[in-house]
């Protein structure tokens, strides 16, 4: 994160009453446009926009003019490749705008930066397959199956060879939470 001065001069347009005092600037914004990474370097591009409100004593009236500043801003940043990715935050920390002369204004804008730079990469996470022995189906009408610890009913669903819908539904009082020790009991009709 650093913070940054964003400056410009804001000419009033002719038809425009001459500025003899400023009263404030509102809503102005940052909007960071483009990040360009090189080595060690990050160029950041953008804009502050908003609104200056100025007085004329030509006209006794209040009046705005429009600010846009363009920037564009060399960052070191050490640790950043060529081909990294960047994110940024940004905020205005301030503004101040002077007169200059009657139909030009000073603006001034601080501005914070946050940069995130990370790069992408391709992991492998499955990087092979293989069958191992099948578990053999039960024979009898009903199987009871004592759980072990750090088993889930889905473990107990696997090594009985049913949905663990079946499980739950057959065993009503077990808990879905399992410590190990509970009796399981599966009802099967058995075919010839």
């Amino acid at each position: 994160c650093f913070s940054e001065r964003v400056d410009g001069i804001i000419t009033l347009d002719d038809e425009m009453p001459v500025a003899d005092n400023i009263l404030c600037a509102s809503g102005v914004k940052i909007a960071v446009t483009n990040l360009v990474a090189n080595n060690g370097e990050v160029t950041v591009e953008g804009v502050v926009s908003g609104n200056v409100v100025y007085y004329s004593g030509e006209n006794g009236g209040e009046y705005s003019v429009a600010i846009e500043l363009p920037f564009s801003l060399p960052v070191r940043y050490p640790e950043i490749k060529a081909n990294d990715e960047i994110m940024c935050d940004s905020v205005v920390k301030s503004v101040s705008a002077r007169l200059r002369r009657g139909n030009e204004i000073d603006a001034r804008v601080e501005i914070e930066l946050c940069l995130t730079a990370f790069a992408r990469d391709s992991i492998t996470v499955i990087s092979a397959v293989s069958v191992g022995e099948p578990i053999p189906a039960p024979s009898g009408a009903f199987s009871v199956y004592i759980a072990k610890s750090g088993e889930t009913i889905w473990d107990c669903a696997k090594s009985l060879c049913v949905m663990p819908d079946l499980i739950t539904a057959q065993n009503p009082d077990l808990p879905t939470t399992l410590i190990g020790g509970e009796k399981i009991v599966i009802y099967r009709q058995k075919f010839n």
